[in-house]
């Protein structure tokens, strides 16, 4: 079924940048999937043990629902997490039947402040964070890495909204519009899957 989904020129298109991979490599990984299938649902952010949890046979083949399904953890981690640790253990925690994550050691460079980096890292990105604000378009413009990816901002905006923000319904809507449209606005002739930085 993976073959339909048009999500798949997304992924030949967009290849990981130097920026994802050194996510990678700061922390080694790997996710294990804990059902025989993941699917993820690109509209809602959300993941589930079956596409048509999100939509129809017919709807998925068509194209009309954006669902991609997956049995190797490696491809989830590189086409949904984008080799995102903090993600990938954000999906972790939210979806513990679904997925699990492994880690082996730090480098050892940051070993010793492993603790202490991830502490701050999560308050950056919490309320009151230099990376927190519930609105949308400023959201998009004061993150740290921005990518000319609709698919990868899309989902950045959905996870941002729906569980830093704590937004639901149409005001989860109206943050990822707002957080898209200053994706659109700031992206300029940046080459697809290239970083950009935004307009101050």
């Amino acid at each position: 079924m993976k073959d339909n989904f048009n999500l798949r020129t997304f992924l030949i298109e967009n290849k990981l940048t130097q920026n994802s991979r050194a996510l990678k490599e700061e922390v080694d990984y790997s996710i294990e999937l804990l059902v025989p299938e993941v699917a993820f649902d690109v509209e809602s952010g959300e993941m589930s043990d079956s596409p048509y949890e999100f939509a129809t046979e017919d709807e998925i083949e068509s194209g009309e629902a954006d669902v991609t399904t997956y049995t190797d953890g490696d491809e989830l981690d590189e086409y949904v997490f984008g080799r995102s640790y903090e993600q990938a253990l954000h999906f972790a925690k939210e979806y513990p039947n679904l997925i699990k994550i492994n880690t082996g050691k730090l480098k050892e460079e940051n070993q010793d402040h492993s603790d202490e980096e991830d502490l701050e890292l999560d308050r950056d990105y919490d309320k009151g964070g230099k990376y927190y604000s519930e609105d949308g378009a400023e959201a998009f413009r004061i993150q740290p890495f921005k990518m000319n990816d609709i698919e990868y901002t899309k989902h950045e905006a959905n996870r941002m909204g729906r569980y830093i923000v704590g937004l639901d319904g149409q005001a989860l809507k109206q943050f990822i519009s707002d957080y898209v449209g200053a994706f659109e606005a700031d992206k300029g002739d940046t080459e697809p899957g290239k970083t950009f930085e935004a307009e101050v």
